[in-house]
């Protein structure tokens, strides 16, 4: 990463240092050779280098109001790529609990800093890699849920590392996964099953309710039934594993059988089918608001003060994750608990 730690939260920046980036790491300003200032990019919007490339061209300075802890970063990052090269097998253990100490440090116990936007710039350095026409697509359709998808990647990865999914390509297939779920039904998004869909991750029938009242008949069938639209050959490519491809369309809404499509409970699901449920419930489909250090601690509350918890967090998965939490050994113990 090219951008440098800085001690103050605003800094000078580089062009060519922010087209390092996918998303914004933090707010970014642009000063006109007028002396006009504008912003450019908020923190979390992906960079369109086009616009950028076009101010730079009117520009004196460009500024960031960082959100990103930049060291928290680094650090994530290095754990990250150590797990990703090792080759030998019997040292991945240890890799691992030392991705779960730094991730029970900043977003479970809250004691150490960071940010929900740093989980974000860690996946686009660490497991990134749609191909530039996906990516775009992505993009041309809602800039907001390529930002949503890229948050809940990176955590999801992690956790299923927590759960003891170890093989990074499988980590880096989850990654995608969740930047690709019900990406074929936003191709045919409207701003009313947009809306619907934020309602539905609260209460399914409130959702169906609100298309009807508007009298969107086709969007009730789509709503109801997008779990038939299957992925593209273009999106399978993206997967080491085609396994997971599937849950693309055709995974479930609810862990407590009240969701679509075949209404399943929490035991005929998979962990990973029941922990993509629950990170789906976890961030609006609009643009969300990032701000510095809102991931101390955020996913033990997320766990512990979600309402909606009983329909879309698994029993057994809660329990698993409190029990690894607790119990992760000293981090001067790993390497002999490892070995």
């Amino acid at each position: 990463m090219a951008i440098p730690v800085p001690e103050s939260a605003q800094l000078q920046i580089k062009a060519e240092d922010l087209q390092d980036y996918l998303i914004s790491p933090g707010n970014v300003f642009i000063t006109l050779k007028s002396g006009k200032v504008l912003q450019l990019f908020r923190a979390g919007t992906p960079i369109d280098r086009g616009r950028m490339q076009h101010y730079l061209a009117l520009s004196k300075s460009l500024s960031i109001e960082r959100v990103t802890d930049f060291l928290n970063v680094k650090r994530s990052q290095e754990l990250w790529l150590s797990l990703r090269e090792e080759r030998d097998f019997a040292k991945v253990p240890e890799a691992r609990l030392k991705i779960l100490h730094w991730f029970k440090k900043v977003y479970w116990d809250g004691t150490e800093s960071g940010s929900l936007l740093d989980l974000v710039n860690i996946g686009e350095q660490v497991f990134y890699k749609l191909p530039v026409e996906l990516e775009g697509m992505i993009k041309s359709h809602n800039f907001d849920l390529f930002t949503r998808g890229a948050l809940m990647g990176t955590l999801g990865a992690t956790l299923c590392l927590c759960l003891g999914y170890v093989e990074f390509p499988f980590l880096r297939d989850f990654y995608h996964l969740c930047m690709l779920l019900d990406m074929r039904l936003h191709q045919k998004m409207s701003f009313s099953l947009h809306e619907a869909m934020e309602k539905g991750r609260e209460d399914y029938q409130a959702a169906i309710s609100h298309l009807e009242n508007m009298g969107l008949t086709d969007e009730v069938k789509l709503y109801k039934t997008h779990e038939d639209i299957a992925p593209s050959e273009e999106f399978k490519k993206v997967f080491a594993d085609s396994g997971l491809v599937h849950l693309i369309s055709k995974h479930h809404e609810r862990v407590d059988a009240s969701g679509f499509p075949h209404h399943l409970s929490e035991g005929e699901m998979s962990d990973a089918e029941c922990l993509l449920i629950f990170l789906d419930s976890l961030f609006p489909m609009h643009e969300m608001s990032f701000a510095r250090n809102d991931g101390k601690g955020f996913f033990k509350k997320a766990i512990g003060e979600n309402t909606l918890n009983e329909k879309v967090l698994s029993i057994r998965l809660e329990k698993m994750f409190e029990h690894i939490f607790a119990t992760l050994p000293e981090e001067e113990q790993v390497e002999d608990i490892s070995a």
